[in-house]
């Protein structure tokens, strides 16, 4: 019986430490998608809850013709977040890094492309929801 009863506290508070972090996520999307402006999201979600050291991969296919905004949403504690664009020959196309740890970059391709974007915290953060919006225009 104490077993049962310690195995239910335990999927009770992990259902609602879930809860809060997928709330923590929705508000700093939420937070940030007027950023996009004029741009239209993807309606992707790219979301990750992370610790210090993880790093976080989204695939995202950018198609010829249209211009690409991506928008990383560090929300409110962090001034910024780590984020990358490869491609899938493992070919650095930007690093926010080498760019003052800008938060936004807008880009277009020639050809269609298979990307993959990579995230990750700053050191000193300990835990925290890593957002990524892509956003197009034609």
């Amino acid at each position: 019986m104490k077993k049962s009863l310690f195995a239910f506290v335990v999927l009770f508070f992990s259902l609602i430490l879930i809860n809060k972090v997928n709330a923590q996520c929705n508000f700093i999307a939420d937070d940030c998608a007027p950023s996009l402006t004029p741009f239209f999201s993807d309606c992707q979600s790219r979301r990750a809850l992370v610790e210090e050291g993880d790093t976080v991969e989204f695939r995202v296919t950018f198609y010829a013709g249209n211009t690409y905004r991506i928008q990383a949403c560090p929300g409110l504690v962090l001034d910024y977040i780590h984020w990358s664009v490869w491609d899938f020959e493992k070919h650095e196309l930007f690093a926010n890094s080498k760019h003052s740890n800008i938060n936004q970059w807008d880009f277009d391709f020639a050809g269609t492309q298979d990307c993959l974007l990579k995230a990750c915290l700053p050191k000193g953060s300990e835990l925290g929801c890593l957002v990524m919006l892509v956003g197009f225009k034609e």
